[in-house]
This record gives structure tokens, C-alpha cells and sequence, in this order.
């Protein structure tokens, strides 16, 4: 176990700011206490940002959408949150490190972001993200960030549904992200996007 976590850190430690994207749950929660949102590192074009929300007008009551004004961190409930949230989450939301969550619902969401809980499989969507081409929005992201690959730790229905092949792109289980959680925080406390920000602040 040890020589393995070595080899998938060293696997890791050769990308210096990747666009990391994750699946939404099933598992959903009301937090017992208002949380903190989290700016998002960059903002999404008008063109991107009004298809999500087209989806999200079309789909919201099938979806049975309750906005509960909670950042998404704190409302997805699986192994990747549960427990995750104070060590792993917080601290790559606020150096603004580009992870970002793939939902079925809103098409690609900043976890820092105040969303709500809804029912909606990506089984129902993909189709209807493919045809908006939702990979376009991942690739504005990754432009923007600077990102020099992404690292998708989505199942493979949400991968081929964001999938830019043009672009560096490496696929984990959804599980992995648990392994590399240590990998990716020394990854962000090094970016090139982190020594820029603190360069600005020492000024």
C-alpha cells in the first residue's frame, strides 16, 4: 500500500495545475448550520453560464430542486464529503484551486457555490448535456485556470459526457480521489495560480 500511494503521488506530482473534476452524489443533506460559500477561481463566459441555467429552468421540477442556499461541498453527502469537508474541501476552496463538481442538474458547479438538493440521475441528462456540448464549458475552464491537464475522477457515464480529447486528459475511479486527497493539496499549495496570488499580496 505504501509503495503504491508513492507511485500514484509521483504520478501526480508531475502536473503542475490540473482542472480536477468529480462527480455530485445521491446522498444529499440539509447542513444543520449556514456555511461560508467560496468564490469560484474564474468566472464561466455568459454563453456557458446561461446553457446551465436554460437546463436547470428546463429541469427543476422533474428534479424536484429545493434551494436550500448551501455551498454544494456541504450538501453532497458520499465518502468523497462526508469527513472531507474541513481537511480536504475548505482548504482547496479557499486557495481556489480549479475543482469543480459534474451535476446532472446544473451541468458543472464551483463547490463553494450555494446550490440545493435535487433527485436527478445523469442516466436522464447525458444526452441533453452531449447535445449542449458540456465539454466546451471544461475547456473554458481549463484555459482560464491554466490548467496543464485534467484529472476526472467522474464514473464513466459523467466522464464521456465532459470528455475534451484534445485535451490532457487522466481518468481515476471516483474512490482515488480519497488516495490522492494529500497529492492534490500539495499540488494546489504550489501552483503556479497560489505563488502568483501570494506574489500580488507581499506587494
Amino acid at each position: 500500500m505504501a509503495l503504491l500511494k508513492k507511485d500514484l503521488d509521483t504520478q501526480l506530482s508531475t502536473k503542475v495545475k490540473p482542472l480536477v473534476l468529480v462527480p455530485d452524489t445521491f446522498l444529499q443533506r440539509t447542513p444543520r448550520f449556514k456555511h461560508s460559500q467560496y468564490d469560484a477561481p474564474c468566472p464561466v463566459s455568459e454563453k456557458s453560464f446561461n446553457v446551465m441555467a436554460s437546463m436547470v429552468t428546463a429541469t427543476a421540477i422533474n428534479a424536484r430542486f429545493d434551494y436550500i442556499e448551501q455551498p454544494a461541498y456541504q450538501i453532497f453527502d458520499n465518502e468523497l464529503f462526508r469527513g472531507q469537508r474541513r481537511k480536504f474541501w475548505k482548504p482547496l476552496l479557499k486557495m481556489k484551486f480549479p475543482i469543480y463538481i459534474v451535476s446532472p442538474l446544473f451541468g458543472i458547479v464551483w463547490p463553494g457555490d450555494n446550490i440545493g438538493r435535487y433527485d436527478l440521475p445523469m442516466e436522464d441528462m447525458f444526452m441533453n448535456w452531449r447535445k449542449r456540448q458540456l465539454w466546451r464549458l471544461v475547456i473554458e475552464l481549463f484555459d482560464k485556470n491554466k490548467c496543464d491537464c485534467v484529472l476526472s475522477y467522474l464514473p464513466t457515464l459523467y466522464d464521456n459526457v465532459v470528455r475534451a480529447e484534445e485535451t490532457p486528459w487522466f481518468r481515476y475511479e471516483p474512490g482515488m480521489l480519497l488516495i490522492h486527497q494529500q497529492a492534490l493539496l500539495s499540488i494546489a499549495r504550489k501552483s503556479c495560480h497560489r505563488s502568483a496570488k501570494l506574489a500580488k499580496t507581499k506587494k
